[in-house]
């Protein structure tokens, strides 16, 4: 019997519990999160930048 399923990689099993040296470790092992990560990060910052201005042209009519 082969294992043809593809292992995921448990969080628990990392040796340190720092946000800076787990992000590498899993980038390494997982390209695609690396990807979507850096999507997320980009749409996010991009909204924050949207609402500065929204706020700055109304302003504050929230």
């Amino acid at each position: 019997m082969g294992g043809a399923r593809p292992r995921r990689p448990i969080s628990r099993r990392a040796p340190c519990s720092t946000s800076s040296s787990r992000r590498p470790a899993k980038a390494d092992c997982n390209p695609l999160w690396t990807a979507t990560a850096a999507l997320a990060a980009h749409v996010a910052e991009a909204r924050r930048q949207v609402r500065r201005c929204e706020s700055k042209a109304n302003g504050s009519s929230l």
